[in-house]
């Protein structure tokens, strides 16, 4: 169920919400022209309303209820696992004709290019490593000459940078954790010991598979020439996917102007949707500074083009495979 908070208002019903969106912004053209596609979003809201309880029928949830009150005075509904029928190994999902997802960038790709949305072909996978550890000797900063060292710093700094250098356009590669350990470093010592968490993602598995040997080639030479040994530890892994090709189309089609085509390097529900068999597509909307820090910045232009795309194209969702 949709909510939105604005100017202090708390609104619930997703029809509502187009027309907030509509109200405040005309020229976005949420809505359609056609008074019988608009007919049909009313009946659809009313639809998905009246029937949400039967939402117990086809997914793995108990609908309860919660003490948030919403507009009408009855309270809210919350979804709970319903754990049994996921152990049982049920087909979780199997009623959903198709799922859409609309969602803010999270990087610099649409304020380079100047669109204000994309339409997502697929969602990067990944393979991550992330308790890794390099080894190397405790020894004095002052006393022991660079060649006769063992850093382990210095070590899993030419790591990364090799694994940057090598994969660079067919690869994200990033190390979010890095650290010498609080009760053993200190500003005069070679650093015997490093942890660290290694990342990268790829839009295909070939180039995951690639980026995996690259990554363990520079490990080996580099034990070698460092004198460390590296313990990278368990892989976790993420296949890639892509998005149902005919809603891709579709959603390029329910734009009204030349759209923006590009894979999500970051994680998406609609991942998980369509590896499990369902048609599912994704649409982008331009965010400024980036995403996870607080300066991220979504202009209300901006969402009203990429709502009002993903809402025509659920209006005339023609059968999918």
């Amino acid at each position: 169920v949709p909510v939105l908070h604005v100017d202090g208002m708390v609104i619930w019903d997703s029809l509502a919400i187009c027309e907030l969106v509509a109200e405040r912004n005309p020229a976005a053209k949420l809505w359609p022209e056609d008074l019988a596609l608009r007919a049909k979003a009313r009946a659809i809201s009313c639809e998905m309303h009246s029937s949400f309880a039967a939402l117990r029928h086809s997914f793995p949830f108990q609908i309860l209820e919660t003490n948030v009150p919403s507009p009408t005075g009855a309270p809210s509904p919350k979804a709970l696992a319903d754990v049994k029928r996921i152990e049982n190994g049920e087909r979780l999902i199997s009623a959903v004709a198709a799922y859409l997802e609309l969602h803010i960038e999270q990087g610099p790709v649409l304020v380079g290019s100047g669109d204000p949305m994309a339409i997502v072909t697929a969602i990067h996978g990944n393979v991550r490593w992330p308790r890794a550890q390099c080894t190397g000797e405790d020894a004095h900063s002052g006393a022991t000459p660079m060649a006769s060292r063992a850093d382990a710093v210095m070590a899993t700094a030419e790591l990364l940078l090799s694994a940057e250098g090598s994969l660079s356009g067919a690869a994200l590669v990033t190390a979010g954790i890095f650290q010498t350990g609080a009760g053993r470093h200190a500003v005069s010592k070679v650093p015997g010991h490093a942890s660290f968490a290694l990342e990268c993602r790829a839009a295909t598995e070939a180039a995951l598979l690639d980026a995996e040997r690259t990554v363990k080639a520079h490990v080996a030479r580099i034990e070698r020439t460092r004198r460390v040994r590296f313990e990278l530890g368990p892989a976790v892994r993420t296949a890639p996917v892509p998005m149902t090709p005919a809603i891709v189309h579709h959603l390029a089609d329910a734009a009204v102007r030349p759209v923006f085509c590009m894979p999500s390097g970051a994680g998406h529900d609609a991942a998980v949707f369509a590896q499990n068999g369902v048609p599912t597509g994704m649409v982008f909307v331009r965010n400024a500074n980036g995403s996870h820090n607080p300066s991220e910045e979504m202009s209300f232009d901006d969402f009203a083009v990429a709502a009002s795309t993903l809402f025509r194209a659920a209006l005339t969702m023609p059968n999918t495979p």
